[in-house]
Formats: C-alpha cells, structure tokens, sequence
C-alpha cells in the first residue's frame, strides 16, 4: 500500500516537472512575441498597445502559475523524502510503531526553489 502511494506520488512529481517545462516554454513564446510586438515599426496604435498588454497580462498570469507549480512540486518531493525514510524504516521489518520524526509529515521548510522568480 505504502509503495503503491510512493510511486503514485513519484509520477505526480514527474508530470509536475513537465507541466512547469510547457509553462516555461510558454512563457519564452510570449517573450518572443512581445519583444516583436516592440520592434513592429508601425505606428503606435491602439490595437499595438491593446496587443503588448494582453501578451504581458499573459506572462504575468504564466508566472504565478509556474510559481504555484513550483510550490506544490516542492511539497511533493517534501512528501516523497518523507515517504522514502518511512519505506526504508519499514522495510527494516520492525514491529515498532513509526519513530516519532516519522509519525508525522515534516513541517515545510522556506524552501529556496519555490520562492525563485518565475524567470
């Protein structure tokens, strides 16, 4: 059952991993096209600025969203660490009840690779 959990939660972190890679990717079209947009030598006009602020309504809106994704993959792998040390302890065949640091999922730590910009 435990293992079961632990692969399940494997694969949730893998497609997690590719979601913020589409949302990089993204990210890096709607750069190109805003920097297009920029160098577009036509006159300024309401469509071209309408169009630049869209694109940049875009990328912000993709930021938060890789940064949420980060988060969540942060505490998906807090998860899995955790589940790794109960798999192990388990596996050692022990009748006890799960140590005392075990018992409990670790509290989330300020974790640097969350609060990265989404650059």
């Amino acid at each position: 059952f435990m293992l079961d959990s632990y692969r399940a939660l494997e694969k949730r972190l893998r497609n997690r991993e590719e979601d913020i890679e589409k949302l990089r990717a993204d990210n890096g079209c709607l750069r190109k096209e805003l920097a297009s947009l920029r160098q577009t030598p036509t006159t300024a006009t309401p469509q071209n600025a309408d169009n630049r602020a869209l694109v940049k309504t875009q990328m912000n809106l993709l930021k938060r969203e890789i940064v949420s994704q980060r988060e969540t993959l942060a505490q998906l792998k807090r998860k899995g660490e955790w589940m790794k040390k109960c798999l192990s302890w388990y596996s050692k065949g022990s009748n006890l009840q799960l140590p005392k640091e075990l018992a409990q999922m670790p509290p989330l730590k300020n974790d640097d690779s969350s609060s990265h910009s989404a650059e």
